[in-house]
């Protein structure tokens, strides 16, 4: 009888102290990573001009995801071939002429919101784009 007890007693401890670790990590997650904010916000735009740059935005991110879903794609279409006597040149191609779309694209979206903005808007974005270019390139954004 006492065992019983005290393994009921153990059983709710256990239970408890499961609960209370799930309560603190639901409750101290960290905020999702991929928080984007908008660079018309970030830009400080109204207006007109923040409408077109919304729109140009969420075009530039979906054709981005559809190249990039393709870069993927190509990716595993050439690890897959490994060992059918296809060489690395077959592929070379079509991956190179996708990776200069994409830095094309990202380069004329930039562009082309420049010209839309004035000198401060284009100092605020210049900053932006080497902050993730550091990102990008495997170095965290230096503080300020």
């Amino acid at each position: 009888m006492k065992s019983l007890k005290f393994y009921k007693s153990l059983s709710l401890v256990l239970f408890l102290v499961n609960v209370g670790v799930l309560v603190f990590f639901w409750v101290n997650r960290p905020p999702h990573p991929h928080e984007r904010i908008l660079l018309s916000e970030l830009l400080e735009l109204k207006g007109q001009v923040k409408n077109e740059v919304d729109i140009m935005e969420k075009q530039h991110h979906i054709e981005k995801r559809r190249l990039i879903k393709e870069d993927k794609l190509l990716h595993k279409r050439m690890m897959n071939s490994v060992g059918s006597g296809k060489t690395f040149d077959s592929f070379q191609v079509q991956l190179s002429a996708n990776k200069s779309k994409i830095e094309r694209m990202t380069f004329e979206f930039f562009d082309d919101i420049t010209s839309k903005l004035d000198s401060n808007q284009r100092i605020k974005l210049k900053a932006f784009i080497n902050s993730q270019l550091e990102i990008i390139n495997g170095f965290p954004p230096k503080k300020k």
